[in-house]
């Protein structure tokens, strides 16, 4: 939900006890923050650092904050590794030379030690999917992985049927996957930048030509 005023995030916080609250501005992870109720106070984690603030001084600091920019409130999903460390997926789709969409990579963000974000940009790291996955999942490992690359063929479908005056031929979908294994989006991006791992850079470049080939035969036709 956009956060216009303190009582949309008040009113978050009492029903999943612990949100996050983004920029829509934020670039890499930049001015998120994480509000978690604790009794009649309230938990901020902002910068890798913890204030405790009276509802009073919640206000204060969230009116604040909506002064100067356009902020996002969702609830707070922990997605954590079995060493304690933050982390989500990023799902990379593009269009291929049929048209449709294809998966370039999928690949876990991992945050550093103490983190609240998982971008690479604020000291996060990543590292092979399936070395992560057999670690983290174990026997199950294939399961989520399949659950992952269909959610992001299906997802890419859907989020492109609701924009239907926009092309979009290169998304960046961030998930979580909560304790009951259900998947949760926390951004979309459009044009991400190109995957860190196993040098998929060429396999960017060589969807983006075959996708601008198609949309080229296919105007030829008309």
């Amino acid at each position: 939900s956009e956060l216009t005023n303190y009582r949309v995030l008040l009113n978050m916080v009492e029903n999943y006890t612990k949100i996050i609250v983004k920029p829509l501005s934020g670039h890499k992870g930049a001015g998120i923050f994480y509000i978690e109720k604790i009794g009649d106070s309230y938990k901020i984690s902002k910068d890798e650092k913890d204030s405790i603030f009276s509802e009073n001084q919640l206000e204060k600091f969230i009116d604040s904050h909506i002064k100067q920019d356009t902020y996002l409130v969702q609830k707070f999903i922990t997605c954590k590794t079995k060493l304690g460390n933050v982390y989500d997926f990023r799902l990379h789709v593009q269009k291929g030379g049929n048209g449709n969409w294809l998966i370039t990579s999928i690949y876990p963000r991992i945050g550093k030690m103490g983190s609240i974000a998982s971008n690479l940009g604020n000291g996060g790291y990543t590292c092979i999917p399936d070395i992560f996955l057999k670690q983290e999942f174990g026997d199950n490992y294939y399961n989520v992985q399949k659950h992952l690359e269909q959610f992001a063929l299906s997802f890419s479908n859907h989020f492109e049927s609701l924009y239907q005056d926009t092309l979009f031929d290169e998304l960046g979908i961030d998930v979580g996957l909560d304790e009951k294994g259900r998947l949760w989006i926390f951004e979309v991006n459009w044009r991400p930048g190109p995957p860190v791992i196993m040098n998929v850079e060429l396999d960017v470049v060589r969807n983006t030509l075959q996708y601008a080939q198609y949309l080229a035969n296919k105007n030829k036709k008309y």
